[in-house]
């Protein structure tokens, strides 16, 4: 999957993006991290770089702290909330990390 979401980064499919960022998180794939961080500085579509984001955080990608100053001021709400709350996104139901 990190193959198809580089691909389509490449060639600037923003929306099939996003579901392979959902999906890559879901598995931990920590190997997607480098792609999701170029996807989040090569984007314009704003309801991807929440995908991205969202992503980033699960897998717990080093640089978060950059990419959540980034975002308190992007145009798409989603982004924008997903700074304030991030621990959210990293905490599981069952209470395991």
């Amino acid at each position: 999957m990190v193959g198809l979401l580089n691909a389509a980064v490449d060639d600037g499919d923003w929306l099939s993006t996003e579901d392979l960022a959902a999906g890559l998180s879901r598995v931990g794939e920590a190997a997607a991290v480098p792609v999701l961080t170029r996807a989040w500085s090569r984007t314009l579509h704003s309801h991807a770089r929440a995908a991205y984001l969202r992503s980033l955080t699960v897998l717990r990608a080093d640089g978060l702290a950059k990419l959540y100053a980034e975002a308190v001021d992007d145009c798409e709400s989603e982004v924008r909330g997903l700074t304030s709350c991030p621990h959210d996104l990293t905490t599981r139901d069952d209470g395991a990390n």
